[in-house]
């Protein structure tokens, strides 16, 4: 999958003239508050550390990415689209570079996360999203995302894996958390399969594209990952 994409990168790069230029992309960690304001709540593991949310610029337009292995980097894109992607590290600078690329491009919105108490907004207009399109579907979360897991628990019937093991086999509002290890076993069973675009970045999304037809990416993660890959996605931070 990587291949391709970084095929596709560079192909875009080319076609756009940007490794003629000497253009610089810088990316960094941001803080707590800079990735989500004021929000407290320690189920999420932005709040409490476990991930840190990276930030690309690229000649004015930002892309975001999730990782556990946060890192900074300024250099050309030719240095970005040339990296291994063998690590989390690697893959998030990727990442985090396409989406803002393809921002700066217009090929992409909703690419910086929200703040506050967005996550909470998203995960009410998510579950009016899934009644009026699906009905009363069986879903999948895949990376425990606490907002959507309240919301849509009290509406549908969920499952939930993490990769988290302080997660993993406790009961958070009311489901079960279930190891990444039943990623596939969980999409087998669901509607629909509702993932993080965390998934590209901790390099498992391969094993859940056999669900294509049912998958739905959700977050700033997977902005640029979506469109190349028709993948649908769930993402509205600039519109909160």
């Amino acid at each position: 999958m990587f291949n391709f994409l970084r095929k596709h990168f560079s192909k875009m790069i080319r076609e756009h003239s940007f490794e003629e230029e000497n253009i610089i992309i810088e990316v960094r960690p941001l803080s707590k508050e800079e990735a989500i304001g004021k929000l407290n709540d320690r189920e999420f593991a932005l709040v409490r550390g476990e991930e840190v949310l990276i930030e690309a610029l690229f000649k004015g337009a930002i892309g975001q990415a999730f990782t556990d292995e946060p890192s900074e980097f300024h250099g050309k894109l030719e240095e970005i689209v040339n990296l291994r992607l063998t690590t989390n590290k690697e893959r998030a600078l990727f990442i985090a570079s396409l989406n803002a690329v393809m921002r700066y491009l217009g090929l992409v919105k909703n690419t910086k996360h929200c703040k506050d108490n967005g996550p909470w907004i998203c995960a009410e207009k998510l579950l009016e999203y899934i009644k009026r399109n699906y009905g009363r579907p069986k879903i999948a979360i895949i990376g425990y995302q606490p907002a959507f897991v309240k919301k849509l628990s009290e509406v549908f019937e969920v499952r939930v894996t993490d990769m988290c093991e302080k997660n993993i086999g406790k009961k958070k509002f009311g489901v079960l958390v279930e190891s990444y290890l039943n990623n596939v076993r969980v999409s087998k069973w669901a509607d629909i399969v509702l993932a993080t675009g965390s998934s590209i970045v901790n390099n498992t999304l391969h094993e859940l594209l056999p669900f294509r037809e049912k998958l739905i990416l959700y977050g700033v993660t997977c902005a640029g990952v979506s469109r190349i890959m028709g993948l649908r996605r769930w993402c509205i931070s600039e519109e909160i």
